[in-house]
């Protein structure tokens, strides 16, 4: 089975742009993402965010990024 994860960040239509993010990936890259601490990333540190953001790419099935501008 494919999970699809989406994370949205931005400042709205006013002020900034608007960027979303997906991923899919399978039961095996779920087991692998647990183990390297990948959470709700308001648990976690912006330094870790970013070390876990190179592992993510790497690990996952397939991912896209979009900025909408303002």
């Amino acid at each position: 089975m494919i999970t699809i994860g989406i994370d949205e960040a931005g400042r709205g239509p006013l002020i900034g742009p608007m960027i979303i993010a997906g991923i899919g990936f399978d039961e095996e890259v779920a087991k692998k993402f647990k183990l390297m601490g990948v959470k709700d990333s308001k648990m976690l540190s912006i330094k870790r965010i970013y070390l876990l953001e190179r592992e993510i790419i790497k690990t996952s099935n397939n991912f896209k990024v979009i900025k909408i501008s303002a």
